[in-house]
């Protein structure tokens, strides 16, 4: 609260500085019962941005009405000046802060002791004060800087939902910066885990019916033939635009990994069946004398592998790698078995044939040589 004598005295000259630590804005608010010589030029009241006195923020003289004045900054300057002239009841005002913020230097001078360690108490009174700047420079640093992904896997749907209720109760004021955020938190949500992703589309889906409400600000906002839209419907625009490509990405995600899925039921249960009915190419006659037909020679061909060494085998001739095979020895000496590798090498183009290429590196299950210098 500031004051001037009442009545003023002539010819003063006052000048002061207003500083509120962790202010982004200040509101000055008059007494009703303000009132200066308006007839007088030398009779003012003046507020500045800097010490020196010449950047004006607001300046009360003549028929100029004490009308509330606002300071986008943490402090300013003041100064009263009256004439020669007859004194009226002066000036009396106050300073009120519009929006906090965290502030270190605020607490420099307010301090916790705790197991010998020192503690910034703004810290704490901005998280008990559930301070909403503090807030968003933390959830600024855990988007950027969090390890392992925690707050997209374990805490991007808390967040989200959280946002959403700060938006809905914020005032119009408030409103822009909680979007902003919540914008930042939706780009996340396609690259979190398909299970969260699913779970958070009915929270996307509930932010697609502000298409309404956009229609009507626009509507209003147009009828008054402003040249540029509000800043507030531009920032409702740009949410339901990220929102909706967030749902589409997580649509064609889901889908992907559904039609994924099938094809893998799919393929186990083919590999099962073409199991069952033996090796490929060859007549099933367990319980049965006659010549049993499977479905690989029915058109749904693929390719079983059975047995497959790599290395350096005893003995060069063909009859011998077959009677290998065919008694399911154990591996030899110098050879390593790569039956599942070669077999996950066929199945992943399609199972219908073995192609090696000529660069055998080239292969994973290859290129640990089991007999090297032979």
């Amino acid at each position: 609260m500031e004051e001037s004598e009442h009545p003023y005295k002539p010819n003063k000259d006052v000048r002061k500085k207003f500083h509120i630590p962790g202010a982004s804005r200040l509101l000055i608010r008059f007494d009703d019962r303000s009132s200066i010589n308006h007839s007088e030029m030398m009779t003012s009241v003046s507020f500045y941005r800097d010490e020196q006195h010449q950047d004006v923020i607001q300046r009360y003289q003549g028929n100029n009405p004490f009308a509330p004045a606002v300071v986008n900054s943490d402090r300013f300057w003041y100064r009263f000046t009256s004439g020669g002239g007859s004194t009226f009841w002066g000036i009396r005002f106050s300073v009120i802060p519009l929006v906090l913020r965290l502030n270190d230097r605020e607490g420099e001078r307010r301090r916790s002791v705790f197991d010998n360690n020192v503690f910034i108490s703004s810290f704490f009174l901005a998280l008990d004060g559930l301070n909403f700047e503090f807030g968003y420079w933390l959830l600024e640093l855990l988007l950027q800087d969090a390890k392992e992904a925690i707050v997209q896997n374990e805490y991007i749907l808390d967040l989200c939902e959280a946002l959403m209720w700060y938006v809905k109760s914020a005032n119009r004021s408030a409103k822009m910066r909680g979007i902003q955020l919540l914008i930042r938190v939706i780009q996340d949500i396609p690259t979190a885990p398909l299970s969260v992703q699913e779970k958070a589309l009915r929270n996307l889906n509930k932010l697609m019916t502000l298409r309404h409400k956009i229609n009507r600000i626009y509507d209003i906002e147009k009828a008054k033939q402003t040249e540029l839209y509000s800043n507030y419907f531009q920032s409702l625009v740009e949410l339901v635009c990220v929102t909706r490509l967030a749902i589409s990405a997580i649509n064609t995600q889901l889908k992907q990994d559904k039609e994924k899925q099938t094809r893998y039921e799919i393929q186990t249960k083919n590999n099962k069946t073409a199991t069952s009915q033996g090796p490929p190419g060859r007549a099933n006659m367990k319980g049965s004398q006659e010549p049993q037909i499977s479905a690989v020679e029915l058109g749904n061909t693929k390719l079983q592998i059975i047995s497959a060494l790599y290395g350096v085998l005893p003995s060069s001739s063909f009859g011998a790698r077959k009677s290998l095979v065919e008694a399911k020895q154990s591996v030899p000496p110098k050879c390593r078995d790569v039956t599942g590798e070669v077999q996950q090498f066929v199945n992943e183009r399609g199972g219908s044939y073995l192609l090696i290429p000529c660069v055998s590196n080239s292969l994973y299950f290859l290129t640990n040589d089991p007999a090297p210098g032979t």
